[in-house]
């Protein structure tokens, strides 16, 4: 399911400031869009479900037999209006939208940003109204929003309202977006520009709408990247650029490993420099490119199950081609590199308690 929630505090360009009910992110230099009038809940027709709509802001259903299979995105604008659009195998299965009266005053900025004012959500439920209805939505699926705003949101409402958490798991678009295309890695990552990167027109600021666009951005990133919903849970906590991070080590002269010159490649579950840190208590030196001093190469368990082709890294084609001439190179998975300097792990654990 894709979920988008649309809040009602002040924001000053894309940083959110704290008010009395959720934070979120927008970009104040969007199109202000304004309609005279809403219905408070509304399941949305099939009609209204055509390409290019899809799941925006989304949590994600597991995936069992397909790369996306169920998806549920959401969004919430600013307090005031939650959508969620639930989709099975990439298309979108089921829409739900409603108003939601924040029992709080509505701030002028973001009134211009969502166009929702009091006067629209007059008779609208409070969220405590329909807390049994979104929990229903979002129990047991993997949602999946753009920025943890919905998140935050969620949390806060229903710590408010004392109801119990909604058991789900939570993917950020912004995180998989900035994994998934370089130019976002460190910047303009905004839902806006993004959807127009994929080629997806939407409503903004609008919260069903916001929730299918977070929704097709995922399915987007999965046909691109070749990575599925639970390749994306795993991806979206690792580094923006697991080569990214290149740490240097001299090897502990008193290690194991002494003499050893070890290069690390794709995505370790450890922090890379933890990693380093590692090698080199147990004697290797550890460098940031693969050259004809390297003896180990680590691969990144996720690229151990990926080693057909173009799918190595560029590290692992070169260490190979030297390899091929007959320089003596050993490639370990990470499971094998956490057994080789256990005793250096064991050891540094040993020291900061000493």
């Amino acid at each position: 399911m894709a979920l988008d929630l649309i809040r009602n505090q002040q924001v000053v360009g894309s940083s959110p400031i704290a008010g009395s009910n959720f934070l979120r992110q927008f970009d104040v230099f969007d199109q202000i869009r304004g309609e005279a009038s809403r219905p408070a809940t509304t399941w949305l027709p099939a009609a209204e479900r055509t390409a290019p709509y899809s799941a925006s802001g989304a949590p994600v259903m597991s995936a069992p037999t397909s790369p996306l299979c169920r998806l549920a995105a959401m969004s919430w604008t600013p307090s005031c209006q939650i959508g969620v659009v639930a989709f099975v195998d990439g298309r979108i299965a089921r829409q739900w939208q409603s108003l939601v009266d924040p029992e709080d005053e509505f701030d002028g900025i973001n009134i211009a940003i969502h166009g929702i004012d009091a006067s629209l959500v007059q008779g609208a439920p409070r969220y405590s109204d329909v807390a049994t209805q979104v929990a229903g939505l979002l129990t047991d699926q993997v949602v999946v929003s753009h920025t943890a705003f919905d998140r935050l949101a969620v949390s806060r409402a229903l710590d408010r309202h004392q109801l119990p958490t909604i058991r789900c798991r939570w993917l950020d678009t912004v995180r998989v977006c900035r994994r998934a295309w370089p130019q976002f890695s460190c910047r303009g990552y905004g839902l806006a520009s993004v959807a127009a990167h994929c080629g997806i027109e939407f409503r903004h600021h609008d919260a069903a709408e916001d929730a299918r666009a977070a929704g097709e951005i995922l399915v987007r990133a999965i046909s691109d990247t070749g990575l599925d919903v639970e390749g994306w849970l795993t991806r979206a906590k690792q580094p923006v650029d697991p080569e990214g991070s290149r740490p240097s080590r001299q090897g502990n002269p008193d290690g194991d490993l002494f003499g050893e010159v070890m290069v690390f490649t794709g995505a370790l579950s450890l922090p890379r420099r933890e990693a380093a840190d590692l090698a080199a208590a147990a004697g290797c030196a550890v460098v940031a490119s693969v050259g004809r001093d390297v003896t180990i190469l680590v691969v990144g368990d996720q690229d151990v199950r990926k080693l057909a082709g173009p799918e190595k890294s560029s590290k692992h084609r070169r260490a190979e081609e030297l390899i091929a001439t007959g320089q003596p190179i050993r490639v370990l998975c990470e499971r094998d590199f956490r057994s080789l300097v256990e005793p250096a792990r064991v050891n540094l654990g040993a020291e900061e308690h000493s």
